[in-house]
């Protein structure tokens, strides 16, 4: 009987070698190894839902920790903003524009399977995103917390800049660090990522409380659809900017008026109250729109 229990233990031993060598499970069982990676990786994803939780942002279409994973892993290649003086005059356009950009970047990034970011070198002026706290921080904290910031010194002997680029070229690129220059405007890239989008740029507590407290000084209890026409004057059309045209009185009040009908035929009501909004208040005051109630914002 004793004999036959060291055979089976033996067996046993045998047996529990040979399936450790075949999986490989020593790594996996090494406690003083994987112990602290798992603490440290537990610690990390509680991180960004505490910082979730007090952003109060609840959401479905990005994850934050899948990018925030992808982002520190050695093989990962980014695609990086760079700003030069052949556009706007090394001008990184206002906040409008700057999202655009980003939002182009992000897509990209997604698409071509490198984390999105911009190169930080002395001539880089998105002023959105410098200084702390940044207005993009202090507006939109998931597109701050996302897009990566890299020095030329962090990213020496292994970049390449494209002027003129593809989305072949940036797919074939092997530098780890592309920098590409300022993209177009391109509407066709959002078709099937708007809800990430929606997200990316999902406005913080902060600003949600202050048009909250604006938009029920304006409305107060009107339930009606609301119109909202942005005019523009003051920086388009020459000599500043001679290929934008400015926001023309006969255009916005014809225009406003068809896209006033449409709505209504859609809605199947005229409770419609027209929102008006630009920075010239007498340019606004001066339209005329028959028998539509109009609110300057």
């Amino acid at each position: 009987m004793g004999k036959n229990k060291i055979v089976a233990l033996l067996f046993f031993v045998i047996t529990i070698y040979f399936v450790f060598k075949f999986f490989d499970f020593p790594e996996y069982l090494t406690v003083t190894k994987y112990s602290s990676t798992f603490n440290s990786t537990r610690k990390f994803y509680n991180e960004i839902e505490e910082w979730q939780k007090e952003k109060h942002l609840n959401l479905k279409y990005i994850n934050l920790s899948k990018l925030e994973i992808w982002r520190r892993q050695g093989t990962t290649k980014f695609i990086l903003l760079e700003i030069t003086e052949d556009h706007f005059h090394g001008s990184c356009g206002r906040l409008a524009n700057q999202m655009w950009t980003f939002a182009i970047i992000y897509v990209w990034g997604i698409q071509t399977q490198r984390y999105p970011g911009y190169f930080n070198n002395p001539t880089f002026s998105c002023d959105s995103f410098n200084n702390t706290p940044s207005e993009m921080e202090e507006t939109f904290p998931i597109a701050h917390r996302i897009f990566a910031s890299f020095k030329p010194e962090e990213v020496e002997g292994d970049t390449i800049f494209k002027k003129n680029f593809s989305k072949n070229e940036v797919i074939e690129a092997k530098e780890k660090y592309l920098r590409i220059h300022y993209p177009p405007q391109i509407h066709d890239l959002f078709k099937d990522v708007k809800n990430q989008i929606k997200e990316l740029y999902l406005f913080s507590t902060k600003i949600r409380t202050i048009v909250d407290k604006y938009i029920d000084e304006i409305f107060g209890n009107d339930l009606s659809h609301k119109l909202c026409v942005y005019t523009r004057l003051g920086d388009f059309g020459p000599p500043k900017n001679p290929r934008h045209h400015p926001s023309r009185k006969d255009f916005t009040e014809e225009s406003t008026k068809y896209v006033f009908n449409e709505i209504k035929k859609r809605i199947h009501s005229d409770e419609i109250t027209l929102v008006l909004l630009g920075a010239d208040k007498k340019f606004l005051t001066n339209l005329n729109f028959d028998r539509i109630k109009v609110k300057i914002g």
